[in-house]
């Protein structure tokens, strides 16, 4: 899968926010594979090898016990994860399989000459003028579809390079992320039209504009978080300094709602740019140590999961038989979560066990609302 360095989708969210990213990404080395980013790799080609599979009409490849390009196991939680990932691009695609672009890299010229990028799956629907973009997410970490500047480059590129500029199509953005388990569901969609995203099009040329005319800006923000060249950034450096080095006096106050939700937006923010900041050192310094560099106060050793037995079940048994105690895993059913995601494969609505289940009310709490929802609402009501 091949991104730019300058101005890559995939980094989108990144430099859309910050032009100084680019100024310190161009050069930024890369990075070494780690076990997270390699089963990533290896869960996106076994999606890749389902969806070459339902193209030449033969669905399902014996995956499990493979190894990737990369060597790495295909294990039951990559191809489950694919498996959701191809049913949904199946569901929209049907037959029209001539139609549908696998790994395609498109350009846009009119953001930059370099703005390109590698999409997972596009399908273009000439009978209701409608462009399907699918950005395929294997980690935890919630990614949403709504205003997602990845999806949005991949979009205008598609649009361009395709000649569907003036057809204005509808969009429909989706992010694939079955395992993140944030409330918002394995398929996460966006609905708009061409026309809707020219905004945050103008957006991403602006920030090319001040990279190409040596006006870089470094801007603190959510985006940091993402941001692999953050440890060398004199703004967050700035940031984080001065969120360890102020205090207060001990004057007592009685703030009013609108600044006690001024103060947590501030705080929430400190906190997830000191995360970014401390996530980014923490690479470099692995990285340092791993290749035989001294950083002072710091080493490396082996972390440990949970332990596992290494004898047969039988003897484990019969040790806890023979100690008076029963090692035996009482039998129960497994969460309604976990039956909804193993009937939906089937095709079985999650009514069935909404009907059996329930969720219990453990207290409030709070969530930020930026307006995105009520104006995703809004916008879906126009289209």
């Amino acid at each position: 899968m091949e991104h730019s360095k300058t101005f890559g989708f995939s980094g989108g969210g990144i430099w859309s926010q910050c032009s100084g990213s680019v100024l310190l990404g161009r050069d930024e080395p890369e990075l070494p594979d780690t076990p997270e980013s390699l089963e990533g790799d290896a869960a996106h080609w076994v999606g890749e090898q389902m969806l070459l599979a339902h193209k030449n009409w033969h669905l399902g490849t014996p995956l499990f016990g493979e190894a990737d390009p990369k060597g790495t196991l295909i294990n039951e939680d990559m191809v489950d994860a694919a498996t959701v990932y191809v049913q949904d691009i199946i569901r929209v695609v049907g037959t029209d399989v001539d139609n549908l672009h696998i790994e395609l890299r498109v350009k846009s010229g009119d953001i930059d000459p370099e703005a390109w990028g590698t999409c997972d799956a596009f399908y273009y629907d000439k009978s209701t003028n409608t462009l399907h973009v699918w950005d395929f997410k294997y980690g935890h970490s919630s990614v949403l579809a709504y205003e997602n500047w990845q999806l949005i480059g991949y979009a205008k590129a598609y649009c361009e390079t395709n000649e569907l500029m003036r057809a204005n199509p509808r969009l429909s953005l989706n992010i694939v992320q079955p395992r993140c388990f944030d409330g918002n569901g394995a398929i996460r969609t966006w609905v708009t039209a061409l026309d809707q995203i020219r905004a945050h099009v103008n957006i991403m040329k602006s920030k090319v504009v001040e990279f190409r005319m040596n006006k870089s800006v470094f801007k603190t923000g959510p985006h940091c978080r993402h941001c692999k060249s953050s440890y060398r950034c004199q703004a967050i450096s700035t940031v984080a300094g001065a969120m360890i080095d102020v205090s207060f006096d001990a004057s007592i106050i009685n703030p009013s709602a609108e600044s006690l939700a001024y103060q947590k937006g501030l705080i929430d923010d400190a906190i997830e740019r000191l995360k970014s900041k401390q996530s980014s050192i923490d690479i470099q310094i692995k990285a340092k140590v791993t290749r035989g560099e001294l950083v002072p106060g710091y080493r490396m050793e082996s972390a440990f999961g949970n332990a596992k037995w290494t004898a047969p079940i039988e003897t484990v048994f019969a040790i806890g038989d023979l100690m008076g105690e029963d090692l035996r895993k009482k039998v129960e059913a497994i969460t309604p979560s976990q039956a909804m995601a193993k009937l939906k494969k089937k095709g079985v609505d999650e009514s069935v066990i909404l009907n059996y289940s329930s969720k219990t009310k453990t207290g409030l709490k709070l969530v930020a609302d930026d307006g995105s929802i009520a104006r995703q609402i809004f916008s879906q009501r126009k289209l």
